[in-house]
């Protein structure tokens, strides 16, 4: 059975016959445009508080029963009114960004904050973009420098 992929987001099985093979593609494409269009129209802090948390528990190995954690990263950074909403984007967070940040530099390695918050700007989705480009990537700034702050405390 061979998988073609279209995009980051689309992958058609052509092991059925191709009659089911367009079928099954019309209705991911179609699955895929809602799914960007619906996310499209959430406010950009709902995505920014997405876009941080989901990335902070990659990059940090956090998982969504660590409320301290995500405390301390919503008391310097302002996603949230509860941190309880932050546990979507944290238990969602592998599947988004295991592609998507294939080759990314430990936190630990010296890679310049700078140029590290450039390649995650790079790496967001543009459905989750909530902001102009300086404003995503000074987000991302203090997210690595909490990243940092947090690791010489461990």
């Amino acid at each position: 059975m061979r998988v073609h992929t279209l995009s980051s987001c689309i992958r058609i099985d052509t092991g059925h016959s191709s009659m089911l093979s367009m079928q099954d593609s019309w209705i991911k494409t179609v699955a895929v445009r809602a799914w960007n269009s619906a996310w499209s129209k959430t406010p950009a802090k709902f995505r920014r508080m997405t876009v941080l948390s989901s990335l902070y528990a990659v990059m940090t190995k956090c998982d969504e029963s660590d409320k301290e954690r995500l405390s301390s990263l919503n008391e310097n950074l302002k996603l949230t009114r509860d941190v309880d909403c932050m546990r979507f984007a944290v238990l969602i967070a592998p599947r988004w960004w295991r592609k998507r940040l294939h080759s990314q530099p430990s936190i630990t390695e010296r890679t310049s904050i700078d140029t590290y918050a450039r390649y995650l700007a790079r790496s967001i989705p543009c459905w989750l973009r909530y902001g102009e480009d300086d404003e995503v990537r000074e987000d991302l700034r203090q997210l690595l420098h909490h990243c940092q702050r947090e690791a010489t405390l461990a």
